[in-house]
């Protein structure tokens, strides 16, 4: 990222909150900025953006999972060496066909949150991050949605950010106590299980990609 970059983000974090809070804040949004700067975007990838940066900047900034009306979460999609795979599991309390992911707790290094569930929900310790610049890994998603209400919480927007890792299909996978099933898929068939554009959306990079590399 360029200096000019670096010297915007510090310009943008707001003024009179205490260190801890104003640092964090800092990491995810020099790490939502350099996404914006790595990555070509659309018209949707950039008003998905804007909702991220009016969060954090308007005072709702939330890390932890237990912050109300919104909070951070962090995804990892796994994808197979050759991109013509994902692997997705059908969670257990949504019932629905997911990448791997779940909440940051606090840590506003995303990317580490994001791993940390991936290991925990399919058992892979092997995974090579795409999109590394250094010591930053850069998320290649974002996607904000609403989860219901239940008995524990009210109804609240989960602020995924979402990141791409490779992994041999070949590997032996250990479902969690949060999965129906866990398993590799091919993007066409990853399409009908989940036909949300949230998902699709992922599917189409992870496409895209496929097609540079060719």
């Amino acid at each position: 990222m360029s200096p000019e970059a670096f010297e915007t983000i510090r310009q943008e974090i707001l003024e009179g909150v205490d260190s801890s809070l104003e640092e964090s804040r800092n990491t995810v949004r020099r790490r939502l900025v350099a996404y914006a700067e790595l990555f070509g975007m659309r018209n949707e990838d950039h008003d998905i953006l804007r909702l991220f940066l009016e969060f954090i900047d308007d005072g709702r900034f939330g890390l932890s999972r237990h912050e109300f009306p919104g909070h951070f979460t962090a995804s990892l999609l796994v994808v197979n060496q050759d991109y013509s795979k994902v692997l997705l599991t059908h969670h257990r309390k949504l019932g629905k066909w997911l990448q791997l992911g779940g909440h940051v707790d606090g840590n506003p290094r995303l990317e580490e949150s994001a791993l940390r569930e991936a290991n925990e929900e399919s058992g892979l310790r092997r995974l090579d991050w795409e999109f590394a610049e250094g010591d930053l890994i850069l998320p290649f998603d974002l996607d904000r949605h609403l989860i219901p209400a239940n008995d524990r919480e009210p109804e609240h927007f989960h602020y995924d950010v979402r990141y791409l890792a490779r992994s041999d299909d070949g590997l032996p996978l250990q479902i969690s106590e949060e999965s129906n099933d866990l398993a590799w898929h091919t993007l066409n068939d990853a399409r009908k299980l989940n036909p949300e554009r949230s998902m699709s959306r992922m599917f189409e990079k992870v496409e895209r990609l496929r097609d540079q590399i060719a």
